[in-house]
């Protein structure tokens, strides 16, 4: 069931214009056919022609063995592009439960029952049309201000080292007034990042080698 057909609930969006031309809408949005979060794809030639008909499937609960995935954060880099993401995975506790598939998705929010967490995710493609998942990178810690989520949304490129931001919190009752945070590493992408506790804040750098040509960095 595609976008118009029957999306219950929309979150972050990323629109994107690509380095022939062609503008990119990565919708995130919970399907009403399953409850689960997931994101298409829409293509136009300009910001004012996006057809909701024609959206594609791009990443799914389904397609990444989770049970929920949002929030894209896109970027085209040296010829490949990267897709940052919020995913929920499947608690231990509900995998093997007859009614666990119903306990997280009857109010169409997973991220809403404190059932599963919010983690940060990685995808990779050649054509940001076709993606694959290369899991977590950034998890919640066990205890503190973000051990319910950590979601990685936003990165800027300073040569050779790239700098995120990740928000989160440590409850979903304050899921609408979580903090903005940095994370600290130095491991190439998409090595599942290692935090550094920096007193009140985070830095995260992903290193990028020397030689990588940026085509076109796109936010």
């Amino acid at each position: 069931m595609g976008w118009t057909q029957g999306a219950v609930r929309q979150s972050l969006n990323s629109l994107l214009r690509t380095p022939t031309g062609q503008w990119r809408l990565y919708v995130s949005y919970a399907d009403g056919a399953d409850g689960r979060w997931r994101i298409d794809l829409l293509e136009a030639a300009a910001p004012d022609k996006f057809d909701p008909a024609q959206c594609r499937e791009i990443l799914t609960a389904a397609t990444i063995g989770a049970e929920g995935v949002k929030d894209p954060w896109i970027c085209h880099l040296g010829g490949e592009w990267l897709m940052l993401t919020s995913f929920a995975p499947t608690p231990g506790a509900l995998a093997a439960d007859p009614t666990g598939q119903q306990k997280m998705h009857s109010t169409k929010d997973v991220y809403n029952t404190g059932l599963s967490k919010s983690l940060s995710g990685l995808a990779t493609s050649h054509d940001g049309v076709h993606w694959n998942w290369q899991g977590a990178v950034l998890e919640p810690q066990e205890s503190g201000w973000d051990c319910y989520a950590a979601r990685l949304n936003t990165a800027v490129w300073l040569p050779p080292l790239w700098i995120g931001y990740y928000d989160g919190s440590a409850r979903i009752g304050i899921r609408l007034s979580e903090c903005t945070e940095l994370t600290l590493n130095n491991n190439v992408l998409p090595a599942k990042i290692k935090t550094e506790r920096l007193a009140a804040c985070y830095i995260s750098l992903l290193v990028i080698p020397p030689s990588t040509q940026i085509i076109c960095p796109v936010m």
